[in-house]
């Protein structure tokens, strides 16, 4: 029987470069300006009526994970609306078409609220 050196490569591994993750995701203006402003998307019996949970929940329309719309296909949403929304909170009394209703007419109050005001 022969012995058998191995597997060896003929070039070296290329070295990679370290992934750089952010502490905190990127605060646009439109994010900024969410922050104390009434919930948009107003889901029955679940929407806070205090403004100091307001973030900015981005509508998504198949775009892959992780990957976000921009800040104008966005609701002011209080945190228990924004967690419905992203599915990280059950709702089970509705179904995920009325959620995602709820989203788009929220989407469609926050810009008209921020065509108002530029006026």
């Amino acid at each position: 029987m022969r012995a058998s050196k191995g597997l060896a490569r003929k070039t070296p591994l290329r070295q990679r470069k370290p992934m750089v993750k952010r502490a905190r995701p990127k605060m646009t203006a439109a994010r900024r300006e969410a922050q104390g402003r009434p919930c948009t998307i107003r889901i029955p019996c679940y929407c806070e009526p205090n403004p100091e949970t307001t973030v900015l929940a981005h509508y998504r329309m198949g775009t892959g994970g992780g990957q976000k719309p921009d800040d104008e296909q966005a609701a002011d949403a209080c945190f228990v609306c924004h967690e419905i929304v992203d599915g990280r909170m059950a709702a089970p009394e509705y179904t995920k078409d009325q959620i995602r209703l709820w989203h788009a007419e929220g989407v469609l109050r926050t810009q008209e609220s921020r065509r108002q005001e530029a006026a």
